[in-house]
C-alpha cells in the first residue's frame, strides 16, 4: 500500500502557535514525516502501508518582518528541517488585500468622517495547489491512500472529484487540535485522525540538526521539546 501526505501548513500553523503559547512547550518545530509514520503504524487499516512522499504547502510571509523581525528566517529554517527529513516543500504566496471604510474621528464632526485605508494579507492558492497535487498523484497512481492534513472545507470538491475519477483511492483526514468544523471532510474520508498534543510534543525535531552538507539547523523558537524558555 502506497501512502502520500499533503500538508496544509498554514491550516496547521495557527493551532500549533496557539497551543505552543498556552502549553508553554515547543510544538512548531514539528517533524511531520515522523509524526505521520507513527499514526500510520497506529491505524490498523493502513498500518502495512509505506509513506512514500510528504508534501508541505506553505508561503513566506515577508511582510511580517516589518513588525516581527526574523519571521522569514525562522520559517526558512523550518522549511530546511522538513527537507532534511525528506519532505517536499511547495511554496505559495501572500497577496495584499486593500480595504477602505469610514470612521468618525475624534477631531471630526459627524458630517466629516475619516476615510481609513487598511492593507491586509491573505495566503492564496494553497487549497488549489493541494487539490491539484491530490489529483495529479492519483493520475500517476502514486498512492493508494492519501493523508490529508487540513481542516479546510474548501478541499471537499477535490476529494469528491477524486472519488468519482479514482474510486479505489482513499483519503485519511488528519486535523490539528482545533474546533474547526470538519463534518463534510470526515464523511468523505476513510478515517479521521485528530492529532493530539501528546504526539505533537513527542515528534519535535532535535533542537540542533546536523545536515549532510555540514550545516546546522537550530530550533528558531529556542525551546526544548517539553519546556519553553
Amino acid at each position: 500500500m502506497k501512502i502520500v501526505a499533503l500538508i496544509d501548513g498554514f491550516n496547521f500553523y495557527h493551532p500549533l502557535n496557539y497551543h505552543q503559547k498556552t502549553e508553554k512547550t515547543c510544538l512548531q518545530w514539528l517533524n511531520y514525516p515522523a509524526l505521520l509514520s507513527y499514526y500510520i503504524a497506529q491505524t490498523p487499516s493502513i498500518a502495512k502501508g509505506q509513506l512514500e512522499d510528504v508534501y508541505f504547502f506553505t508561503a513566506l510571509a515577508h511582510w511580517r518582518n516589518l513588525f516581527s523581525p526574523n519571521t522569514t528566517t525562522r520559517h526558512l529554517t523550518y522549511i530546511n528541517a522538513l527537507k532534511h527529513a525528506g519532505a517536499n516543500v511547495v511554496l505559495g504566496n501572500f497577496k495584499e488585500k486593500h480595504k477602505s471604510y469610514t470612521h468618525f474621528c475624534e477631531k471630526a464632526t459627524s458630517e466629516q468622517p475619516c476615510l481609513i485605508k487598511q492593507i491586509s494579507h491573505e495566503e492564496k492558492e494553497t487549497d488549489v495547489r493541494i487539490a491539484c497535487k491530490l489529483l495529479e498523484l492519483a493520475a500517476l497512481d502514486a498512492f493508494d491512500v492519501c493523508l490529508l492534513l487540513s481542516a479546510d472545507s474548501d478541499l471537499v470538491p477535490a476529494i469528491e472529484t477524486l472519488k468519482i475519477l479514482y474510486p479505489q483511492k482513499q483519503v485519511v483526514l488528519v486535523t490539528p487540535p482545533s474546533k474547526a468544523k470538519i463534518d463534510k471532510l470526515k464523511r468523505l474520508s476513510l478515517h479521521h485522525i485528530r492529532v493530539g498534543l501528546k504526539e505533537l510534543k513527542r515528534f519535535q525535531f532535535p533542537n540542533r540538526i546536523e545536515t549532510i552538507d555540514g550545516y546546522s539547523l537550530v530550533n528558531p523558537w529556542q525551546c526544548t521539546p517539553f519546556s519553553m524558555k
